[in-house]
């Protein structure tokens, strides 16, 4: 799988309903990091329906990830320009546990186990994933992001990293 994900390999994904051809202020394509990359499903995306769904949009791109978000996020860039779009900004959300524990964490959620329940790697490693406030960061920049959609003010500036990527929205 992880040699897949490295070669940036597809994956089908089901046809778009009728809705996401709508005219939008903003489109947010969010999608985890795989193996640096954006995710099979939303390569076929770009790949399949890049052009005629994101041409003369405004596009945010969210990047869920561990911490390595800098290539999935330049090549996102690039294809999502390639299609016509212009990128607005990023919001980036890394898990907040440090390396190398949260790598040795997903390798154990991948072999079945829960690390953050052993008393000794729970320490290093306490959840999976992103954090509450995270969530919370997350649901704020939303609402910011409305906000100044609705104002008709621009987010050409927009950037939000947390977690150990980096901290808050501007």
């Amino acid at each position: 799988m992880m040699l897949l994900t490295f070669l940036r390999v597809r994956m089908p994904i089901q046809p778009l309903p009728p809705v996401c051809w709508e005219d939008y202020d903003l489109i947010v394509l969010a999608g985890p990091t795989w193996s640096y990359n954006p995710s099979g499903p939303v390569l076929s995306l770009l790949d399949r329906d890049g052009a005629r769904l994101f041409a003369g949009q405004r596009v945010l791109p969210l990047i869920s990830c561990r911490g390595y978000w800098r290539m999935h996020w330049l090549s996102l860039r690039w294809q999502l320009a390639r299609c016509g779009a212009t990128v607005v900004g990023r919001m980036i959300f890394a898990h907040p546990s440090k390396e190398p524990w949260r790598t040795i964490g997903v390798f154990l959620k991948l072999a079945g186990r829960v690390p953050e329940r052993s008393p000794w790697l729970g320490r290093y490693y306490p959840r999976y994933g992103h954090s509450r406030e995270q969530q919370e960061e997350a649901f704020a920049c939303g609402a910011a992001i409305g906000q100044a959609l609705q104002r008709g003010d621009s987010l050409a500036n927009l950037s939000c990293i947390s977690g150990r990527a980096g901290q808050g929205c501007t």
